[in-house]
């Protein structure tokens, strides 16, 4: 085992393979790192061919044989992944358009994220359209064919739309996904994951535990965010500048554009660059140090409606799966 990895071999398509740890599931590595993972396996220099005899012969086709199935079995899951995501940004639309046409946000914020949420759904359906392509070309079935064996084995939390952030100063970037769970007391939290898609194990790099009032005003904060950044265009501002849109919990967040020892807070920050581009940032505040994603203006208008998305079904499930006997008799009276 090399970094976590093992079970390294090169698929029939040239690309190199390797089995996750963590997952057991085979991922695409460089190819660099299979020719470091060869040279440990068989003692052979960096460089260096292997020294090749029968038996590695033998076992070069079985790899040949079996390495169509891992380009499948990758194939279906990416697939099923795509198809997931189209499932529930199709659900989050529904919903955006049943908002404006009940009127309760503004109709121009609601196109712009609905916009947002069309360019994603185009782009999925491309990548699905190519992956289907590519799958065609192999016979072989993994696993017997049902409507979606990958989705119906996840939790439904999990399927959420690759929604990006970055890190500031770096060019590091990420994915965010809201987790809703029911603690031991029976009460309603979101965990706010930042999932660093680069990792090959953990790749969960921070997580903000939220109830569902300061996911609501996470949601609120992303969608001034967008009425700020209009603004900031339509007066053609270029200066750099920042102000908060919302910090929570309000007793322990510090005085704005300060820190506070000892005390944790999460602030949603509104930015504007002297190039008069901006964004939003996340930042989580643990003392003195601070930790924050940024996050483009589209981006954020993709994930609060996610956000309103999630917490209107978390909400309905715990309250179902809260309610008493006497709670159902009042409904089938």
């Amino acid at each position: 085992m090399l970094d976590g990895l093992y079970d390294c071999a090169r698929a029939t398509n040239g690309r190199t393979y390797c089995r996750q740890r963590a997952t057991k599931n085979f991922t695409p590595v460089s190819e660099e790192f299979y020719q470091r993972y060869q040279a440990i396996r068989t003692g052979a220099p960096m460089g260096a061919p292997a020294t090749v005899n029968q038996t590695q012969t033998n076992q070069q086709q079985i790899n040949n044989t079996t390495n169509i199935n891992i380009i499948v079995d990758n194939l279906d899951r990416e697939t099923a992944d795509i198809e997931g995501q189209m499932a529930l940004l199709s659900k989050v639309i529904e919903e955006q358009r049943e908002l404006k046409s009940s009127g309760r946000e503004a109709s121009v914020a609601v196109d712009r994220t609905l916009a947002a949420i069309q360019s994603r759904m185009d782009k999925l359906k491309s990548v699905h359209s190519d992956k289907t392509k590519e799958r065609s070309k192999y016979q072989t079935n993994v696993r017997p064919i049902n409507e979606n064996p990958y989705i119906t084995a996840r939790k439904a939390s999990e399927i959420y739309p690759k929604i990006p952030y970055y890190i500031p100063g770096t060019k590091e970037i990420g994915e965010f996904w809201v987790e809703p769970q029911v603690s031991d007391e029976g009460q309603l939290i979101f965990k706010f994951r930042f999932i660093d898609t680069g990792s090959q194990e953990d790749k969960t790099r921070a997580v903000i535990e939220m109830r569902p009032g300061d996911l609501e005003r996470t949601q609120k904060a992303l969608l001034k965010l967008y009425e700020w950044s209009e603004i900031a265009q339509e007066k053609k501002i270029r200066k750099s500048y920042t102000k908060r849109l919302d910090c929570f919990p309000m007793e322990n967040c510090p005085p704005e554009g300060q820190k506070i020892d000892g005390k944790a807070s999460t602030e949603i920050l509104f930015e504007v660059d002297s190039d008069g581009a901006t964004n939003g940032r996340i930042q989580r505040n643990k003392g003195r140090f601070e930790e924050a994603y940024n996050v483009s203006v589209e981006s954020g208008l993709m994930l609060q409606a996610y956000m309103r998305y999630v917490l209107k079904e978390g909400r309905q499930e715990h309250e179902a799966g809260s309610q008493t006997k006497e709670d159902l008799d009042k409904i089938f009276n």
